[in-house]
């Protein structure tokens, strides 16, 4: 079998245009020291002692001060908090003990922590400052390099950015956890990919039965990794981009998506985490917008059960193209002629058998088909049981490939295979660019790979208990398209439903529907062009008794 996080890391070493260090700017902590100095050192110094905490010092001196120091208050201590913790903002009690009231609701005070600080009538710490703050500890609080710059900022909180989605409600104690990536800050016209390591600080093994992934819209994909035991303090706290400490074959893929999804594994399956279990979490996003910041993040709300519950284990594969790497291979040629690409997917000494719950596919623009079939022990394609041009929720042909929605199939019951005979996996792409595409991480370069989600050696199960976002189903084709697209939904119910489309700055722009109907099918027709407005990207939101399925929509010039 071959696994991405593995085939990946050579390619990390030559992705230079990810170094975030800016050397002719001022370092993000001289910048966080200034800020601390100015706001907080008239009572946190070396004479009033506040807090037991003092500032007053040079940037060394406060940062040892600070960084993987123990707060004094009992109530964050027993939380496992330090002052500043590198890597999680969240469990740094000097930005929550910083946060005003018009900043980040995520991160507040409990009663027993005591009161916001600067303390009236002392003016609070601006969203400017307390974000360069969070952003010098989401990337792992360095003494020295840039890891945001002001302007972005700046831009950003003076009005010239796009808002990240709402934080969604997490689960309740008793039922799991929620992780969250950033918030990370976007340049216009740019596209970055992240890996943050999250130390889930596991008391005991447990399962996990569902995992809900909240992204922005603009998001090119959001990946769990889980790194293999004893290994993970080899890697840096913090964001790091693809050529900083690529995590390689240190890591087990878990699950991964390309837009907002909720996966609730079968009945008497679930993920195995043991104590201790670090992840290692993967976000790509581009932010298509000419002139405004993006502000983005991604959350995975994880429902957990006690380890023992579940009877099976699921695993997941991320299989990639075995030519990827090789340019004489996997080449498309910017000719406009379909090229296919055919790889198998097995192991030949296996005596396992596999009960494949989930498939789904990934490419990138010249993508415009993808196919998995049975391997047959002679090595031929048997039958095939994943066509691409199957909707996301794999319920009916829509005639072509979406490469940024791509069909996502649920066995039930499972398709059980031999591993010693496996898969086949056949892609399609069609180079109508100007230059040739490779194997590459960017929105610019190609991409070929599935994912498989199943059990081993356990037989007769019946599904059943898969769950979306939504039961009511949102579809846009041709997307992209050049003159006009269909946007097409079905109700089970009758239901209040809103659609609404809205620009990339999330401004509304067209309300299409917006009324009760009752259960059936719907086709709209849309037009940007149409309605005076300019191509681009644009977001179309259905609404349905107050729950909200969005999908990006793109309309070429």
């Amino acid at each position: 079998m071959r696994y991405i996080s593995t085939l990946l890391l050579p390619f990390f070493i030559f992705l230079s245009f990810f170094d975030i260090n800016d050397s002719y700017a001022q370092s993000t902590y001289a910048g966080v020291y200034s800020i601390l100095q100015t706001n907080c050192g008239g009572c946190h110094n070396s004479n009033t002692y506040s807090g037991q905490l003092d500032l007053s010092g040079t940037e060394s001196q406060v940062y040892d001060n600070l960084v993987n120091k123990n707060p004094v208050n009992p109530a964050a201590l027993a939380k496992g908090d330090k002052l500043i913790t590198p890597g999680y903002p969240d469990r740094s009690f000097l930005i929550r003990k910083c946060n005003n009231n018009n900043w980040d609701p995520s991160y507040t005070l409990d009663i027993a922590e005591g009161a916001m600080m600067p303390e009236n009538p002392q003016t609070p710490l601006s969203n400017v400052e307390l974000e360069k703050i969070r952003q010098w500890v989401l990337f792992g609080a360095p003494k020295t390099g840039v890891v945001i710059q002001d302007s972005t900022l700046n831009r950003f909180y003076g009005g010239l950015g796009m808002v990240a989605p709402p934080i969604p409600l997490a689960p309740l104690p008793s039922e799991g956890m929620q992780v969250r990536l950033g918030r990370v800050f976007q340049e216009p016209g740019t596209e970055v990919e992240y890996f943050k390591k999250h130390d889930l600080r596991l008391p005991d093994s447990l399962e996990v039965n569902r995992v809900e992934v909240f992204m922005n819209t603009q998001s090119h994909h959001y990946i769990i990794y889980k790194f293999n035991s004893g290994v993970a303090g080899n890697f840096p706290e913090g964001l790091r981009k693809p050529n900083q400490n690529p995590s390689g074959n240190a890591t087990t893929f878990v699950t991964s998506v390309q837009f907002s999804y909720n996966s609730l594994l079968p009945d008497g399956t679930a993920f195995v985490w043991p104590q201790g279990t670090v992840l290692d979490l993967n976000y790509h996003i581009l932010n298509y917008s000419q002139d405004s910041v993006l502000a983005a993040d991604a959350y995975a709300n994880i429902y957990t059960q006690p380890k023992g519950t579940a009877q099976a284990e699921m695993h997941s594969d991320l299989v990639l193209f075995s030519g990827s790497f090789n340019p004489q291979i996997f080449n498309i040629p910017s000719d406009s002629v379909e090229k296919t690409f055919t790889d198998p997917y097995f192991k030949a000494n296996s005596n396992d058998e596999m009960n494949i719950w989930l498939l789904t596919s990934h490419t990138h623009k010249w993508g415009k088909d993808y196919d998995i079939y049975k391997r047959n022990p002679n090595g031929t394609k048997g039958d095939q049981i994943y066509e691409g041009f199957y909707n996301v929720d794999y319920t009916f042909n829509q005639g072509y490939y979406d490469f940024s929605h791509p069909s996502i199939r649920l066995f039930d019951p499972m398709e059980t295979i031999k591993m010693s005979e496996g898969l086949i996996h056949e892609a399609k792409f069609r180079n109508t660019g100007t230059s040739p595409a490779y194997f590459g991480l960017t929105t610019e370069d190609e991409m070929m790979l599935f994912i498989v989600q199943y059990t081993l050696n356990w037989n007769g199960l019946e599904t059943g208990k898969t769950e979306h976002k939504n039961e009511d189903k949102l579809d846009i084709y041709p997307n992209p398209y050049h003159n006009s697209t269909n946007i097409v939904y079905s109700l089970q119910h009758s239901s209040e439903i809103i659609l609404e489309v809205f620009n990339i700055l999330g401004n509304k722009v067209y309300t299409l529907v917006q009324k009760e109907q009752p259960a059936g099918d719907y086709r709209y027709n849309f037009s940007a062009k149409g309605l005076g407005l300019s191509g681009g990207v644009y977001i179309v939101n259905f609404t349905v008794n107050g729950s909200t399925i969005s999908k990006k929509v793109v309309e070429l010039n």
